[in-house]
């Protein structure tokens, strides 16, 4: 009897081994189908889901020019648009975008209409200025 016993105990274990593997398989695919689709969004560029970042958490200029480029070609496609509705269809956050969305708006890409929340983003009809360094200008003090 006892290798009887093992035998079905064996069948038993092969038998869940299978069952799991394919709950696995079936819930990847689900997990897959479901962020593919949230990722694309109906947006052609969307940002890299997953960024490694520097010990300090900064991003590197490369990639903040990358995301100021992504920025400016989705402002160009859907004008009049809100950051938190940007945000959403370029899959990041607003705090990522704050950044890159200065750059654009100091080197002239893109303008801006309204305050606050209700800040809608447009492409710049006028030619793009040269980069600034972004500081403040000093004024001499007459002595």
């Amino acid at each position: 009897m006892p290798d009887f016993q093992r035998e079905i105990n064996e069948r038993i274990d092969a038998f869940v081994s299978e069952i799991t593997d394919l709950a696995k398989k079936a819930a990847q695919e689900t997990l897959e189908s479901a962020l593919g689709s949230v990722r694309r969004g109906g947006v052609k560029a969307a940002l890299p889901a997953t960024r490694t970042r520097r010990k300090s958490g900064k991003r590197s200029p490369e990639e903040i020019q990358e995301t100021a480029d992504t920025l400016l070609e989705f402002i160009r496609e859907n004008p009049g648009q809100r950051m938190e509705a940007i945000a959403k269809a370029l899959g990041t956050t607003t705090k990522d975008l704050t950044l890159p969305t200065k750059k654009l708006l100091q080197s002239n890409a893109i303008k801006v209409e309204g305050q606050k929340r209700a800040t809608s983003y447009y492409p710049s009809t006028g030619k793009p200025r040269a980069g600034r360094s972004g500081g403040k200008r000093r004024r001499r003090r007459k002595v």
